[in-house]
């Protein structure tokens, strides 16, 4: 899922970045599947995958797993359009509410920039 975000900004040196953020998801946890098998299988998410994500992600991941689209939506210091409304998508179908959001979106940005200065 988080892949798909790569997908959704033309800028190959910003998609670059995100694969590199993602590899190290990847290998921090411990996904045997290649980046590349993936990348594939991102192709083939549809409407329902979100329905199975939410069901699939317990309650108590769906906070890191947004904050983490959100980074990987960021990386490239500010997402486009499409990857908002993507990560707008997967936080609603994963229930988390506006003021969690922000919360969430202040980590994020925290995460991104290294520091707290001015949050």
């Amino acid at each position: 899922m988080l892949l798909t975000i790569v997908r959704l900004d033309p800028d190959w040196e910003m998609a670059v970045n995100r694969m590199v953020f993602i590899q190290w998801l990847q290998i921090q946890s411990e996904i045997d599947w290649s980046l590349e098998d993936l990348y594939k299988d991102c192709f083939e998410i549809d409407r329902q995958s979100y329905y199975e994500l939410a069901s699939e992600i317990p309650s108590e991941y769906r906070e890191y797993f947004i904050v983490d689209a959100m980074i990987i939506g960021n990386i490239a210091r500010m997402a486009n359009l499409e990857i908002y409304g993507y990560i707008a998508d997967l936080v609603t179908i994963l229930g988390i509410d506006s003021e969690k959001l922000k919360s969430l979106a202040v980590i994020s940005r925290i995460a991104l920039s290294q520091t707290i200065t001015g949050m």
